[in-house]
Parts: C-alpha cells; sequence; structure tokens
C-alpha cells in the first residue's frame, strides 16, 4: 500500500487551428462529381480533374516560389448549383480559405462571390472579358484582369491562381498582395490609362514596369486591401480558437479577477502573435502597439453572472499595413 497516490489528470485537449493558407479549386462541368481531394503535387490529381482548366489553375499555383504545399479541388457535376454544394461540402471539409473556380462567367461570379462573403472565403475570380459592368463590391470578392492580346480580349483564366498559390504560403499580415511577381505569367496587355480604369473599377492585374514584373493594386472588390481581410480572418480565428481552449482545458474558469487575467493572456497572447507577424505596428522601442482590457468584476451585472457570460473583453491596436507609394522631395543647393 503506497502512502502517497499521485493523481495526474491532463487538461489538454487540442483545438483545432482555422488555416488561411489552403485554396480550393472547383472544377465544373464534370459528367459526375470528384470527390474532395487535397493534393501535393500534379500528379497525386485525380484522372477526372486532368486536361482542363482547373488543372492548369493548379499547375499555376504549384508553379510559385513559395508555393503552397497542398491545394485542395473538388469537381462537381455540369449544371450542379455550385453555392448548394459548396454548402455540403463544407459539411465534410472546411479547412480551405481561398476559393477558385474554372468558371469565371458573370452568373457564376455573382453566385460565388454571395456564397464567399457569407461564409468567410476569399473567392479570386478571373474574368475572360473586359470587367467593366460587373456589379461585385464587397471585401470576400478579389478579380483580377489579364490578357496577353489587347484590353477587352480574353483573358487568362489562370492568373488569380498563379497569385493565390503565390501569395497563400505567407502569413497573415506579412506581405502585402501587391507588387507581386508570379511564375510563368507574363504582364497583361493594359495601358497605362487602362490600368486605372481598372484600378477605379477595384480590380487587379498584372504589369510590368521599371524592369519588374508585378501585381497591382492588390485589393478586393470593395477597395479593402487583400491582406487587411485575411489579417482580420486571422486574428479573429486565433482568439476564438484560444480563448475556447482555456474553456476547455481548465477545470472551472473562476468568475473573478482570476479568470478574467486568465482571459485577458489568451487574447494578449495574440496580440504578440500579431506582432511577430508584422500585423501590429511598433512604436520608438520596438514593442507593439495594442491594448488589451477587461471588466472590473464587481461592475458586471447579476445577469451576466447568473448566465456565466463574461462581458466587455476588449482590444485594439495600430494596425502595421504598408507602404504602396512614396514621395520624395529634394532640394539641390549651390
Amino acid at each position: 500500500m503506497s502512502e502517497v497516490n499521485v493523481i495526474i489528470t491532463r487538461e489538454t485537449a487540442a483545438v483545432a487551428q482555422r488555416g488561411f493558407g489552403l485554396p480550393l479549386i472547383v472544377a465544373t462541368e464534370q459528367a459526375s462529381d470528384t470527390d474532395y481531394i487535397e493534393v501535393g503535387s500534379l500528379d497525386d490529381i485525380p484522372t477526372s480533374l486532368k486536361g482542363g482548366l482547373a488543372y492548369d489553375m493548379a499547375a499555376a499555383m504549384f508553379g510559385q516560389s513559395p508555393r503552397p504545399p497542398t491545394v485542395a479541388m473538388v469537381g462537381f457535376r455540369e449544371g450542379a448549383v455550385l453555392s448548394d454544394a459548396l454548402d455540403e461540402l463544407v459539411e465534410e471539409s472546411n479547412d480551405w480559405y481561398f476559393l477558385l473556380c474554372d468558371d469565371s462567367s458573370r452568373g457564376v461570379m455573382n453566385e460565388l462571390s454571395q456564397w464567399a462573403a457569407a461564409n468567410g472565403k476569399l473567392y479570386f475570380a478571373s474574368p475572360t472579358e473586359w470587367p467593366d459592368g460587373i456589379n461585385i463590391s464587397n471585401d470576400r470578392t478579389v478579380i483580377m484582369y489579364h490578357s496577353t492580346d489587347v484590353a477587352g480580349g480574353i483573358g487568362d483564366a489562370t492568373a488569380a491562381a498563379g497569385w493565390v498559390g503565390r501569395c497563400a504560403p505567407e502569413q497573415p499580415g506579412s506581405i502585402t498582395w501587391a507588387y507581386k511577381s508570379i511564375n510563368g505569367l507574363v504582364p497583361a496587355a493594359v495601358s497605362d490609362d487602362e490600368i486605372r480604369q481598372l484600378a477605379d473599377m477595384n480590380v487587379n492585374t498584372y504589369i510590368r514596369r521599371r524592369g519588374m514584373e508585378y501585381t497591382t493594386p492588390g485589393v478586393a472588390s470593395d477597395g479593402t486591401y487583400i491582406d487587411i481581410v485575411r489579417m482580420q480572418d486571422w486574428m479573429t480565428a486565433r482568439i476564438e480558437e484560444r480563448v475556447f481552449r482555456l474553456l476547455v482545458n481548465s477545470g472551472k474558469l473562476p468568475y473573478d479577477v482570476r479568470g478574467v487575467s486568465m482571459v485577458l493572456a489568451e487574447v494578449e497572447a495574440v496580440m504578440r502573435e500579431g506582432v511577430a507577424n508584422g500585423i501590429i505596428a511598433l512604436d520608438e522601442d520596438g514593442n507593439g502597439i495594442y491594448k488589451v482590457t477587461g471588466p472590473d468584476v464587481a461592475d458586471i451585472s447579476p445577469a451576466d453572472k447568473a448566465d456565466r457570460i463574461l462581458p466587455d473583453i476588449e482590444f485594439s491596436f495600430d494596425l502595421a499595413g504598408a507602404v504602396h507609394r512614396v514621395t520624395i522631395r529634394g532640394v539641390i543647393k549651390l
């Protein structure tokens, strides 16, 4: 008989982290559905998805450096209602973030734009015609026009796929989506005036200037910078995951100053990650400019205490942003 019995309970349950780097390519006009699959190379793509535009889009992604380690693909039979098919898909497979489709007709673009906006995804499309008259304006849809012929000619529907392939592997907040070179993509045949027209429509393109080839301007269809949308999604998900893990792995989160402090610590941990990823601006001493506050337990209403709801956990931070243009003034003296 032992005088001392040691019993250790492990409260270390893992909480799945949402990813923000996995693209999904939707193939349409299939004779039958092709199940969702995640592939690490072109060799892994099933025969039913080879030989079409979806395959070319995957090739554009895998041709980048850096490039996604994995690309998700799915095939829907011809005539399928894509929004309904995606609703069913996310019930089973919802780890992907970027949405692309081999059909960039205007009707499909409108349908997928609305679906992405309702489901927290980021939809990229490369319309194959000059994009005037596209009535899409939200921060969940990114439109990229590219033509190697003449402006208004046939566009390259794989352009957005290459762009996603180049930027998806990067940490949210660590890059801007402008000024990125895309392997295998030649500059679009657009004039300076047409570039301005595209920018006015919040449509991106791929150009060559001063010997460099790059994407511009790096915005969603409502003018919001893509990196800001992705950063916000990342920040929201990481806070939710950390606080949920705290609730799951704590025997009890006490409704007193200790419990409030534990929640604040989780939010502050995400703020520190945000600093490391380049999301949060630094002050002159190199410290992240953010603030996390919680309520005084004595001031919380009896109703919230009875319902076991901890209100008024708040945070704020200065966004690091990115420089896209520079103005330099100089004076020459004799």
